[in-house]
């Protein structure tokens, strides 16, 4: 599956830090959840946007107090890639 660095760069954002952004990008909802799992399992494998640095934690963007549906959508994508990873999966809120 191609996808633009501009949307790893958003998925790094979405999965792997605190992001500043108010909410997921655009294309996040266009994404089934196989592709966007796709796209995080690559990155746990095979390392950042192709860079073979590997991430050591998968961290979802969530909100105080709430639970949007992206950031469910997020935090089962993380959970899923811990349990099959063994990579840690943390959120805060």
């Amino acid at each position: 599956m191609a996808s633009s660095s501009a949307e790893f760069d958003f998925l790094f954002d979405a999965f792997y830090k605190i992001s500043g952004l108010a909410s997921t990008p655009p294309w996040f909802e266009e994404k089934t959840d196989a592709e966007l799992y796709d796209l995080l399992l690559d990155e746990i494998e095979n390392g950042l946007d192709g860079t073979g640095i590997r991430p050591g934690v998968v961290k979802p963007r969530t909100s105080l107090n709430t639970v949007t549906p992206d950031e469910e959508r997020s935090i089962r994508l993380a959970a899923r890639a811990h349990l099959e990873t063994d990579i840690t999966a943390s959120a805060s809120g």
